[in-house]
């Protein structure tokens, strides 16, 4: 009995190491890295030409803007700018159905990997905020519990723009003229929702 048991443990390890071997080797495209996309955005160059399309109310003026992936790197470019937010800048971002992708390079040892998140986006009191729905290292499945925890030690150690409440990361978004009332990803775009008051 003890010896089946042993060889079960046996063969269960090599299963292990034969799918971290296989799985876990993966790389980020350099060219969709943050740091390297083409352009950038601002608020007002996002949302002025959607001003045309507006809605004028008692309370100011209120319309949508839809954001593809790379009009959302765009703005996460500018918005990211600045020495305390370079490791963000390294990442992958993309948007798939209703989630955020982040893809952030690894190196094991001697193998390229990356680390591949999927995250809920929530807006609240003009911040966004993330939470871990699934996490990979290159393809191979790991707790979102370790990431959180291991993404959380790494952030409180370092000055960067995102904070840190429970299990959310938070990015506070830049003030500006606009008024962001809602935020929501949907069908590969990130929809916002903003107002203007009139004077």
């Amino acid at each position: 009995m003890f010896k089946l048991v042993r060889k079960l443990f046996g063969f269960a390890i090599l299963l292990f190491l034969a799918a971290v071997i296989f799985l876990v080797p993966s790389s980020v495209n350099s060219k969709e890295q943050l740091k390297n996309i083409e352009g950038s955005a601002s608020w007002t160059s996002i949302i002025e030409p959607a001003l045309s399309n507006a809605n004028v109310t008692a309370q100011g003026i209120s319309t949508e803007v839809s954001l593809n992936t790379a009009q959302v790197n765009q703005l996460l470019k500018t918005s990211l700018s600045g020495d305390q937010n370079k490791e963000l800048l390294e990442a992958v971002y993309s948007i798939n159905g209703d989630k955020l992708r982040v893809q952030y390079p690894l190196k094991l040892a001697f193998v390229d990997s990356k680390v591949d998140l999927d995250l809920d986006v929530v807006f609240i009191n003009n911040a966004l905020h993330f939470d871990i729905t699934s996490a990979k290292l290159g393809k191979f499945p790991i707790p979102k519990s370790l990431v959180t925890a291991i993404l959380k030690q790494h952030l409180a150690a370092n000055n960067n723009s995102i904070a840190i409440e429970g299990d959310h990361f938070i990015f506070s978004l830049p003030q500006s003229q606009f008024s962001i009332d809602k935020v929501s990803l949907q069908d590969n775009h990130v929809k916002i929702q903003f107002s203007v008051g009139l004077l």
